[in-house]
């Protein structure tokens, strides 16, 4: 299901959420370091798109001040959707 369309079928219930999209079929990277940066862009993105400014230097601490962020802009839930979570391990592996 894509984003936008999972989105609609909460608000469709009334039920307000913020929700954040990773998809890594466009972050495939061989070199876990880049997948890094990779996932690091993608997270600076969302953090412009919501307004949210953070200054993590790792993807598990931006990652968690993002959602504690927006968690606390009137109590809303946070979905995360992640799509081909993956292909990254898979081109690793191979």
């Amino acid at each position: 299901m894509r984003e936008r369309d999972y989105a609609a079928k909460y608000r469709g219930r009334g039920e307000p959420i913020h929700l954040i999209g990773v998809e890594f079929s466009r972050k495939t990277r061989r070199q876990p370091d880049l997948l890094a940066d990779s996932v690091m862009e993608h997270l600076a993105a969302e953090e412009r798109r919501h307004g949210v400014e953070a200054n993590y230097r790792t993807v598990p601490g931006r990652f968690a001040y993002l959602l504690e962020a927006l968690h606390e802009r009137g109590g809303q839930r946070v979905v995360v959707l992640v799509d081909e979570y993956d292909k990254p391990i898979l081109d690793v592996l191979n």
